[in-house]
């Protein structure tokens, strides 16, 4: 009995020093971010690792999707603390698409007023300072904020990640490279749809569209061809010819579609 005693007076001492030794701050404000839309509801110091816990909320306008009908986080994401010119990378997030070079990802909103939340997870940071999230320091559209706070009065408990999450889910689209044929995907509650074009020319020159579609959802789904519908884009190449100075030939070049953040 006493042996029993002693275990459980040594694992409640153990749990109740680990959360006072990592702390948890709801309410954290920014002194400048790329929209008034976006918030920091919480920021967790743990063990290992510091957690920001986000929302975003779409205008509630009719012109929405111009500038906000899909977001994402690159993969270069950092966080620099006051003071410090140390960087403490991002090394995953939840319920939000992280994009790279190698893999286009985005998460599509489906309309206006739209809310979702999700969570950006960082190498630990020092406890009790002001930091900034850089995403593209030399990008205006990047998520940057500047000036992040929070106090030590703030004290909250651990966020539950499961029930933070509950109830926005990702509608993924990505697009990925596989022998020299670009892969397009969409994923949303555990529906994966791969669309794969291949060009053609036996008779003609055509697009052979391959879908795969993949149900992780436990559920049987219905899946009618007939409500696929195909939008063809063409775009115009303005050919310019640029003088030569100095020997050297410079060009300029631009994207055909521009994609903003906010």
């Amino acid at each position: 009995m006493s042996k029993l005693y002693i275990i459980c007076t040594i694992l409640f001492y153990s749990l109740f020093i680990g959360v006072k030794a990592h702390a948890q701050y709801a309410g954290a404000k920014y002194e400048k971010g790329p929209s008034t839309k976006m918030e920091i509801l919480q920021v967790d110091n743990r063990e290992l690792s510091t957690m920001v816990y986000m929302a975003y909320t779409t205008p509630d306008a009719d012109n929405w999707n111009e500038t906000s009908s899909w977001m994402n986080f690159g993969d270069k994401t950092f966080i620099q603390v006051e003071g410090s010119s140390k960087q403490y990378h991002m090394i995953s997030t939840i319920n939000m698409p992280i994009n790279s070079e190698a893999e286009n990802k985005y998460m599509m909103f489906d309309r206006r007023n739209q809310r979702h939340q999700f969570i950006l997870e960082f190498e630990k940071i020092p406890e009790g300072k002001s930091f900034d999230i850089i995403e593209d320091v030399n990008n205006p559209n990047a998520f940057n904020f500047y000036g992040i706070t929070y106090t030590p009065t703030d004290s909250n408990s651990y966020v539950d990640v499961d029930e933070f999450i509950a109830g926005y889910p990702v509608k993924e689209m990505g697009r990925y490279v596989v022998k020299g044929n670009t892969v397009s995907y969409v994923k949303f509650k555990d529906v994966v749809v791969n669309i794969t074009p291949f060009l053609a020319k036996q008779y003609g020159k055509y697009y052979n569209m391959n879908i795969c579609v993949q149900n992780f959802s436990k559920k049987s789904i219905l899946f009618n061809p007939n409500n696929i519908k195909v939008e063809g884009y063409n775009f115009k190449v303005v050919k310019q010819t640029t003088p030569i100075y100095h020997n050297k030939l410079n060009f300029n070049c631009s994207h055909m579609q521009n994609m903003t953040k906010s």
